[in-house]
């Protein structure tokens, strides 16, 4: 039996059962973290997609108020009730640039010459 033990095959043999258990344990050790990686960035995106979905939820309650839904009527389609008018006034205030034209004055005679020849 000492013989067995202590022999150079059985101690390779152990050896290489040794090494692909450790291996398989690295493996092994490696999938659940990435599995742990995994469920962390789902979570994430599970959060989010709640979160968009609440805001949508609050958007449709908000837009079926009758006084949304008459803000966008007059705001959007321009319509209005009858003996109404609807002015419509640009979202961007429209710079006006002052331009300054330069008058000559010329004497009488530079202005009769220009004028005959």
């Amino acid at each position: 039996m000492s013989k067995l033990i202590f022999n150079p095959i059985t101690f390779l043999g152990i050896t290489i059962i040794s090494i692909i258990f450790s291996i398989s344990l690295y493996k092994s050790a490696k999938r659940t973290s990435y599995s742990a990686e995994n469920i962390k960035s789902i979570e994430e995106e599970v959060l989010k997609t709640e979160a968009e979905v609440l805001a949508l939820e609050i958007a449709i309650e908000e837009s079926q108020q009758p006084f949304i839904e008459e803000k966008i009527i007059r705001n959007e389609l321009l319509m209005k009730k009858p003996g109404e008018y609807v002015i419509q006034i640009p979202n961007e205030l429209v710079e006006q640039t002052q331009t300054t034209i330069e008058i000559k004055t010329l004497s009488p005679w530079e202005e009769w010459q220009q004028l005959l020849f």
